[in-house]
C-alpha cells in the first residue's frame, strides 16, 4: 500500500490536501466543489442538445475514414482547440475529427465545421464538472464513433496538445496491426527526455479508492489478473486500437465508470480497464519514439521535436525553455505555415 508522503513531488499537495485527498467525505466534497457551476451548464446543454438533434446521425456514417481524432473542449477554450484543430487538419487531413463540448456551450456545428472541414461536433448528455472524472463524456463519445464508423485507430488529443508531423496514425495502426495483443499506446513509464515517468500518484489513488469503490475495485482486480502492473499512458495524447474499444465496450467498461467522486483521471481509467480487457499497453513517448508528453509542460525542446520527427506533443502550456503557451503555438504554427498556406482561423462569437 502506498502512503500519502510516498507520492512524488511531481504532484505537490498540501497535507492539509492528502488527508482530504484519503477521505471519502473529502473526496466528496472535491467532487461537489468541481461541479458548482455544473447546473447551469446542464441545463444549457440540454437546450443545445434539442437544437442540434443531428449531431447523433452523421451524414458520413459507416464510412472508413482509418482514424478518428476525438479532442475534448471545456468552457472558454476555443481559442487553443482551433489551433489545435488546425495542426490536425495540416498533418492528418484524412482522418476524422470528433470534439467532444463538455460543458462548452459557445461551440457551434457551425463554428467546429469552418474551422475543421467535415469535423463533428458532439455534445455528451451531461457536462462532467471537469477532470479528473472526464470517462461518462468520453465514453459516451467512444460509443457513438465505435458505432458510426470503420476506423483502425482512435486518437485522443486534448486541445493543449499538437500534431507536429505526418503519419501519426499510420505508424500506431501499423504497430496495433504488428502486434494483437497492443491495445493502447502513448507516452507510459519513460518520458520523451528519457526521465521516467511519475505513476505514484495514480497509484495512491487506486490504492485507496478501491476500498470504497466497487467499479475500481473490478477494474484493478481484473487488470491485475492480467498481468497489469500500474501501466498508464499519460492523457495528454494516446491512442487506442479499435479491437480495444470493442473489447472495451463487449466487457462493459464503457458502461461502468468510476464514482462521481474518483479522483481517478480518464486516462488512468481507460489504461487499467484496456488490460482488464487482456489487452496491453505500449510505449510511444520514449526517446526516439513519436510523442513527447508531460504533466503540464513539454518535456522537449521545440526544435528537438522537429529535429527528432517527433508527431505530437504535449502540453504547450509551457517549454522547458520557459516558453510559455502563445510562443510554442507561434512556432509550430510557422512550421505548419511554411509547409502550406496559411488557413484562415475561424473566431468564435463573443457571448
Amino acid at each position: 500500500m502506498i502512503r500519502p508522503s510516498e507520492v512524488s513531488a511531481a504532484h505537490p499537495q498540501s497535507a492539509l490536501a492528502r488527508v482530504v485527498k484519503s477521505t471519502l467525505p473529502g473526496k466528496m466534497a472535491l467532487a461537489a466543489h468541481r461541479k458548482r457551476r455544473v447546473p447551469a451548464r446542464t441545463l444549457e446543454t440540454a437546450r443545445l442538445r434539442r437544437a442540434e438533434r443531428r449531431q447523433t446521425v452523421a451524414a458520413d456514417a459507416g464510412a472508413d475514414v482509418g482514424a478518428v481524432f476525438m479532442v475534448p473542449a471545456g468552457p472558454g477554450e476555443w481559442a487553443p482547440l482551433s489551433d489545435t484543430l488546425a495542426s490536425i487538419r495540416h498533418y492528418e487531413p484524412e482522418a476524422k475529427v470528433v470534439v467532444v463540448a463538455d460543458g462548452a456551450t459557445e461551440l457551434t456545428r457551425e463554428l467546429v465545421e469552418a474551422q475543421s472541414p467535415g469535423a463533428t461536433l458532439l455534445r455528451p448528455p451531461w457536462p462532467t464538472g471537469g477532470p479528473p472524472r472526464l470517462s461518462p463524456a468520453f465514453s459516451w463519445a467512444m460509443r457513438w464513433i465505435l458505432k458510426t464508423y470503420r476506423f483502425h485507430t482512435l486518437v485522443k488529443i486534448d486541445s493543449d496538445a499538437l500534431v507536429t508531423g505526418r503519419g501519426l496514425t499510420a505508424r500506431a495502426g501499423a504497430r496495433f496491426a504488428d502486434d494483437p495483443r497492443l491495445g493502447m499506446l502513448g507516452s507510459t513509464t519513460v518520458r520523451a527526455d528519457g526521465v521516467p515517468s511519475d505513476l505514484t500518484y495514480s497509484a495512491w489513488v487506486l490504492n485507496h479508492e478501491r476500498r470504497w469503490s466497487r467499479s475500481i475495485r473490478q477494474v484493478v482486480r481484473a487488470a491485475e489478473r492480467n498481468g497489469w502492473q500500474g501501466e498508464e499512458a499519460h492523457g495528454g495524447v494516446y491512442l487506442v486500437a479499435r479491437r480495444a474499444l470493442e473489447a472495451l465496450e463487449g466487457e462493459g467498461w464503457l458502461r461502468r465508470q468510476p464514482p462521481w467522486w474518483t479522483l481517478a483521471s480518464e486516462d488512468l481509467w481507460y489504461s487499467v480497464a484496456v488490460c482488464a480487457c487482456g489487452l496491453e499497453i505500449g510505449s510511444f513517448g520514449a526517446p526516439g519514439e513519436t510523442i513527447a508528453s508531460g504533466q503540464g509542460f513539454l518535456p522537449i525542446p521545440k526544435q528537438q521535436v522537429l529535429d527528432d520527427g517527433i508527431l505530437a506533443i504535449h502540453s504547450v502550456r509551457r517549454g522547458v525553455d520557459g516558453e510559455d503557451e502563445q510562443e510554442l503555438r507561434r512556432f509550430f504554427r510557422a512550421v505548419r505555415l511554411g509547409e502550406s498556406e496559411p488557413a484562415a482561423q475561424v473566431e468564435a462569437p463573443v457571448a
